[in-house]
This record gives structure tokens, sequence and C-alpha cells, in this order.
């Protein structure tokens, strides 16, 4: 939700097939799940990863390489 209505962003073709792909091996509804059982990727786990990644990165990381 944004600003209390709907939101959507269309997805390149190439991300929808990598989400698709990875519903094979998904344990819970989360695109991205965490590292505890039924929780999703934290702020966190993302630090742990790497220390100068944060939320906002990783989306925009992602939303330009699915863009390609």
């Amino acid at each position: 939700m944004k600003g209390k209505r709907e939101h959507r962003v269309p997805l390149a073709p190439r991300a929808v097939a990598l989400v698709k792909e990875m519903a094979a091996t998904r344990l819970n509804d989360y695109v991205f799940p965490g590292f505890k059982l039924g929780e999703p990727l934290s702020d966190e786990a993302l630090r742990d990863m790497h220390p100068d990644i944060t939320v906002h990165g990783f989306r925009s990381t992602f939303k330009d390489w699915s863009a390609r």
C-alpha cells in the first residue's frame, strides 16, 4: 500500500521469470525470505551480508538489474 491505496509496479519479463523460478524452492510467502523460518529478509541480515547495503539500496539494485 502506498498512501492507503493500492500501488502496483510492473516487473520486467525477466524479473517475473526469476520470481517464478524462485517459487520452486520457496519456503514461505516472501520473495526474499529471511534466515528465520517464516520471516522476511531483515535490515540486519542485509548488513550482515555487507555493511554498506541498505534496504533501499537492495531494492534499487534489484530494480536496476531486473529492468535490463
